[in-house]
């Protein structure tokens, strides 16, 4: 589902509204884990979840990822995500932006990161792209 901003510079594309695991099951929605991909002048992707295979579908590039948290709802996706990037013209990092703690759990589940360039932020604290780390 898409929702474009009433001044057409803003598109909202949610990947997924349901719960952690999904919906599976009979009787049951198949929605896919809760993620947003917002599109501007930069497109940001709002958590990376175990469902990214079937979700980057509908995303044709990513300038920014934000993660909201450390369980595998938020963050499970991230080989996911190295796998799509791989398939990139522009195979520079993405910044990634994140706790420390939630990088920290990434770090931990993850080995083969070369494609992330991680950006601690803490809440009410500025972000600053340009400065990523």
């Amino acid at each position: 589902m898409a929702i474009t901003a009433l001044d057409d510079r803003v598109t909202f594309v949610f990947l997924g509204s349901g719960a952690s695991g999904g919906t599976p099951g009979r009787g049951r929605s198949r929605r896919h884990e809760s993620s947003l991909w917002m599109r501007a002048r930069t497109r940001v992707l709002i958590d990376v979840t175990r469902d990214f295979a079937a979700q980057a579908r509908l995303v044709d590039s990513v300038d920014y990822v934000l993660l909201t948290h450390g369980h595998r709802d938020a963050c499970g996706g991230m080989p996911l995500l190295r796998r799509w990037w791989r398939h990139r013209m522009d195979r520079r990092p993405i910044p990634v932006f994140a706790s420390p703690d939630t990088i920290a759990v990434v770090r931990r589940r993850v080995r083969r990161l070369e494609h992330c360039l991680f950006v601690p932020v803490s809440p009410g604290g500025p972000v600053a792209p340009e400065t990523g780390g």
